[in-house]
């Protein structure tokens, strides 16, 4: 199946993040999400993925965040551990969160 035939490049665009060692690798704050980067297969298939998108057309969007930015994360619980450590990690770099969630049980402050 071609690329093309699963995806519109008029309204697609894939979103890469950083993956250097200080976030998906040996250095990582979030090691759950360096396991899920390996696991997946993200580090190894990536640049071929972002390869194949830029040759149908399809934008490739590179995201990083700054102290002015703003994470915005949705969560139905506001318990999942990947959604804490990451605003917990924004919160010390000093970017500003906005959280949506489901439910006022939450373990957010």
């Amino acid at each position: 199946m071609e690329l093309t035939e699963l995806v519109n490049p008029k309204h697609t665009v894939v979103v890469t993040m950083e993956v250097q060692r200080g976030v998906v690798g040996d250095l990582s704050s979030f090691p759950d999400l360096q396991s899920a980067a390996e696991n997946s297969g993200v580090l190894s298939n990536g640049p071929s993925i972002c390869a194949a998108a830029r040759a149908q057309s399809v934008r490739v969007l590179h995201a990083v965040a700054t102290k002015n930015d703003c994470l915005i994360v949705l969560s139905t619980s506001g318990k999942s551990k990947n959604i804490l450590k990451v605003l917990k990690f924004s919160k010390k770099l000093k970017i500003k969160s906005i959280a949506f969630l489901g439910y006022k049980s939450n373990k957010l402050k």
